[in-house]
């Protein structure tokens, strides 16, 4: 794994985002350094589903939850993956329900291989590993489901 994917995993933890900005989809997750300059700012929501994916990887792989922190974070991935389905609806409404669908689906696949890779490479106790499980509580402990 390249140095760039371990930035785009910390990137998509912290990533500027532009209320409207429109994001690509089709494409997987590049592996360009977070600080590129021609690197478009990233949707909000694409943002917080990447960032769901990437830190349920990682907490699998490096501390696997109880169940009940298992489910809360299920309850709230669920949520955003809603969120992310309609915005993307709405950027793309050209796209069948089932495009939207397999462009999702091969998004979280390709973030899961990032992660394990991370994972693999780096180990556990590697701090960005670290903030990664740490980032995987604070999502499992919010409710989103009571969000307005």
């Amino acid at each position: 794994m390249s140095r760039n994917s371990i930035l785009l995993i910390l990137a998509l933890l912290g990533a500027p985002a532009a209320a409207n900005a429109q994001v690509d989809m089709s494409a997987p997750p590049s592996d360009a350094p977070a600080d590129q300059a021609a690197q478009p700012q990233r949707d909000p929501v694409i943002t917080m589903f990447d960032n769901f994916s990437i830190s349920g990887v990682v907490a699998g792989l490096c501390k696997p939850p109880d169940e009940a922190t298992m489910g809360r974070f299920m309850s709230n991935l669920s949520v955003v993956h809603q969120v992310t389905i309609k915005q993307m609806r709405q950027q793309m409404p050209e796209k069948s329900a089932k495009e939207i669908s397999d462009l999702l689906l091969s998004r979280m696949q390709n973030l899961n291989q990032v992660a394990t890779s991370a994972v693999q490479q780096k180990g556990c106790t590697d701090p960005e590993i670290v903030k990664l499980v740490d980032t995987f509580t604070v999502n499992a402990s919010l409710d989103l489901a009571k969000q307005p």
